[in-house]
């Protein structure tokens, strides 16, 4: 129950955190972790949405900007003290596409989040509206209609890329 209200107590205070309620054994023992959803990158204030892109060994929160150019040229990016943090993923996935070793990313967006398990070829392809139109397809028929395979960036019928990033 304590943890229920601190819990509503810290919401109602801190409105742009995020909280994550861990339990820890079946007692319902638990801890509270906040933190902040904000872009890493040195220079951007930006939050709210973003991607957070887990590979196994750092984690790293980027707005649509940074993540693109993560997508392009990751040694451009420059974090902020203490970024990237260190990750606490214990196993990794098969990519969607190709069952490589897939890197995580959940992309958090105001009205539901989607958690994306790709490889680094496939996740930096899906970035910057670059994927072919069998990666697409079989992108979209497990996702459905979400932001990053939206028609701004494919026809749905097609697979076809809009606006490719280069």
């Amino acid at each position: 129950m304590l943890f229920f209200l601190l819990a509503g107590f810290l919401l109602e205070r801190l409105p742009l955190m995020i909280m994550v309620v861990v339990l820890q054994n079946i007692k319902n023992i638990g801890r509270i972790i906040v933190m902040t959803k904000t872009c890493m990158e040195k220079d951007c204030q930006f939050g709210g949405l973003v991607q957070e892109i887990n590979d196994g060994q750092t984690v790293k929160v980027l707005c649509g900007v940074h993540s693109i150019m993560y997508a392009l040229n990751e040694s451009k990016l420059t974090y902020k003290k203490g970024y990237p943090l260190k990750s606490e993923l214990k196993e990794q996935a098969d990519c969607s596409c190709c069952n490589n070793l897939a890197i995580n990313m959940i992309e958090h967006l105001p009205t539901e989040n989607t958690q994306w398990t790709l490889c680094e070829t496939h996740l930096k392809k899906l970035l910057t509206h670059s994927l072919s139109p069998k990666e697409f397809h079989q992108l979209y028929n497990q996702y459905g209609d979400v932001y990053l395979l939206h028609d701004d960036f494919y026809d749905p019928e097609t697979g076809i890329a809009f606006q490719q990033i280069e």
